[in-house]
């Protein structure tokens, strides 16, 4: 199903936006949802690691209070973990909003994306007007933009951006 092909054509089901949702899923690919290994979701099958119940408890106070509305602390501590300019970062309430902004802004005209892949960027990439091109292996086929994720779902492999290329590398599960 994932093979080189114009992605226009994918079955993606505008009634569940993001993955979690195994039963709608399963209702949708007609198949039992103990069957979907969902991979889309980046939570762990054995729960949270031990010590963030010790993290939480210490840190509750902070709870009761939103976060700079800027993003301003989270944006210079990233800036200069990553050795960019604070205007190089982009600060969202998630992967899925940055996504949107992503599109949104860019204007591109056609994407080029490795598949199989999470399902937001097509989604996205499609309501902003963008034709999008997906590839299994190899040379990135020709595109306005190019969408990688490292490390890779489901392969797990690690991806370095190609030089000359433009677009996205999401690393939102980056160990």
């Amino acid at each position: 199903m994932f093979a080189e092909a114009q992605y226009d054509s994918v079955p993606l089901p505008e009634d569940f936006p993001h993955g979690g949702d195994v039963q709608t899923a399963a209702a949708f690919w007609g198949c039992d949802a103990e069957d979907i290994l969902d991979l889309s979701t980046g939570l762990h099958p054995d729960g949270p690691p031990v010590w963030l119940g010790d993290w939480l408890r210490e840190h509750a106070h902070l709870a009761g209070r939103y976060p700079d509305p800027r993003g301003e602390p989270a944006r210079s501590a990233l800036a200069h973990a990553l050795n960019v300019e604070p205007g190089q970062v982009l600060v969202t309430a998630g992967a899925q909003a940055a996504i949107e902004v992503v599109f949104q802004a860019m204007g591109w005209r056609s994407l080029a994306i490795e598949v199989p892949c999470y399902s937001e960027p097509l989604r996205c990439a499609r309501r902003a007007g963008c034709a999008v091109r997906g590839f299994a292996s190899g040379e990135p086929p020709k595109a306005d933009a190019l969408w990688l994720t490292s490390p890779h779902n489901p392969s797990g492999e690690i991806r370095s951006w190609p030089v000359g290329r433009v677009g996205v590398l999401d690393e939102s599960y980056m160990p």
